[in-house]
C-alpha cells in the first residue's frame, strides 16, 4: 500500500499519461496491464499490493487513452483495463511461490511446497494462454466464453494424462484402517 500511495504522491499517472499517450494503442492496454500486473504480483507474491500499485495509475491512463478513441471510448477502455489489472493479480498470485495461499494451500495438503506449485502452473498457465489469447481477439462476451471453453476442452482432451488410480481393494482399505488389529473379524 505504501507504494501506491507513493506512486500516487509522485503524480506517476500523470507522467504515464502524458509519456505514454501518443506511443500506446489503446486496444493493447488491457493485454499490457494484464501481462505487467501478472508479473508484478508473481514477483511480489500479493494481489493486493499489485492492485495498490497499479490501478491508480492504470486508471487516468486508461480513460485518457480512450477519449482519443472512435470505438473503445473512455469509460469502457477503464473498464476493461482495471478488470485486466484484477485478474493478472489474481493469476500472478495464483502461480506465485511466495505468495501466502500457495504456501498455505500446500503446507495444508501436506505436500511440497515446490511439487505443489510445479503442479498448479500447467494448468494456471493453460488457462491463461487461452484467456488471452481468445479474449484479445473477440470483444463479443458470448463469443470470446464460447471460444474458450471449446479450446480449454480440446486442450484437456488432446493433452490430458490420465490420473494415477490405485488399485484399491476390501484387503487394502482394511490394512489401512486396521490400527490395533480391530478389522481381523472383517
Amino acid at each position: 500500500w505504501a507504494i501506491g500511495h507513493t506512486c500516487k504522491d509522485l503524480g506517476t499517472a500523470d507522467f504515464l499519461t502524458a509519456t505514454l499517450q501518443q506511443n500506446l494503442s489503446p486496444w493493447s492496454l488491457p493485454a499490457l496491464m494484464f501481462i505487467l500486473s501478472a508479473l508484478v504480483a508473481f514477483s511480489t507474491g500479493t494481489s493486493y499490493g499489485t492492485m495498490a500499485i497499479l490501478l491508480p495509475n492504470v486508471v487516468v491512463l486508461a480513460h485518457t487513452l480512450g477519449s482519443t478513441g472512435d470505438v473503445l471510448t473512455g469509460p469502457g477502455l477503464m473498464i476493461l483495463t482495471i478488470g485486466a489489472v484484477l485478474e493478472g493479480s489474481i493469476f500472478g498470485d495464483h502461480c506465485s511461490p511466495i505468495s501466502d495461499t500457495t504456501v498455505l494451500s500446500s503446507a495444508a495438503s501436506g505436500c511440497d511446497h515446490l511439487d505443489h506449485v510445479a503442479t498448479q502452473l500447467p494448468y494456471a498457465l493453460t488457462v491463461g494462454g487461452i484467456c488471452g489469447s481468445d479474449c484479445n481477439t473477440a470483444f463479443n462476451q458470448d463469443i470470446c466464453c464460447l471460444n474458450g471453453v471449446q479450446s480449454i476442452c480440446a486442450v484437456f482432451r488432446v493433452g490430458a494424462v490420465r490420473p494415477f488410480r490405485p488399485n484399491i481393494t476390501k484387503d487394502n482399505i482394511i490394512a489401512l484402517i486396521d490400527f490395533n488389529g480391530v478389522a481381523d473379524g472383517i
